[in-house]
C-alpha cells in the first residue's frame, strides 16, 4: 500500500510541473540571434555596389513581434562596421506565424561593398600597392515591435581587396 500511495504523490508532482509549465514560451520575448554562415569570406572595395556579402543568420522571439506593421518607420536590422563603429539600418519584414506567439526563423542581410581606410589620410577607396588587402567585421543586431534589442552576433573577419 505504501508504494501505491508514492506512486500517486510522484505522479500528482509530476502533474502540477507540467500544468505549471504549460502556456510558457520556449523562448524569451527578446529576440534571440546566432550567426548561420557568410555567402563568401572576401569583397572588393568600392562605392557604388559593385560587390556584396550575404550573412546568414537565425534567430527566435518569444513574443513573434518580428517585423513592421504598415505605417511604421521602425529600422530593425542593425549592422555596424566595426572598424568606424559606423551603423547601417535595414527594414525587416514582418515574420507572418500561423499562430501569435514563439518564432524560429532563419534571415539574411545582403551587405554591399565598402572602402579600404587608411590611418596615413589617404582618401578612402583609393587603390594603393604597398596594402593588398584589410580585414573587416560586421555586427549584426535586430529589434523587435516592443523595442527589445536582440544579442549581437559578429561575422568572421571578411578580407577586403583594397587593389
Amino acid at each position: 500500500m505504501k508504494w501505491l500511495a508514492s506512486y500517486i504523490c510522484i505522479y500528482s508532482l509530476l502533474l502540477i510541473i507540467m500544468i505549471g509549465c504549460k502556456g510558457r514560451h520556449p523562448f524569451p520575448d527578446t529576440p534571440v540571434l546566432t550567426f548561420s554562415g557568410l555567402s563568401k569570406d572576401s569583397l572588393i572595395q568600392g562605392f557604388l555596389n559593385t560587390d556584396s556579402i550575404i550573412v546568414f543568420f537565425h534567430f527566435t522571439d518569444g513574443d513573434g513581434d518580428i517585423g513592421d506593421l504598415p505605417g511604421d518607420t521602425l529600422l530593425d536590422l542593425i549592422v555596424k562596421d566595426t572598424r568606424m563603429q559606423t551603423e547601417e539600418y535595414f527594414k525587416l519584414p514582418v515574420v507572418e506565424s500561423t499562430t501569435s506567439g514563439p518564432i524560429s526563423v532563419d534571415g539574411s542581410v545582403r551587405i554591399y561593398n565598402t572602402c579600404c581606410i587608411y590611418e596615413d589620410g589617404t582618401p578612402p577607396c583609393t587603390a594603393r600597392p604597398d596594402i593588398e588587402e584589410q580585414s573587416l567585421q560586421y555586427e549584426i543586431r535586430i529589434r523587435d515591435q516592443a523595442g527589445h534589442v536582440s544579442n549581437a552576433i559578429l561575422t568572421p573577419k571578411i578580407h577586403l581587396q583594397c587593389k
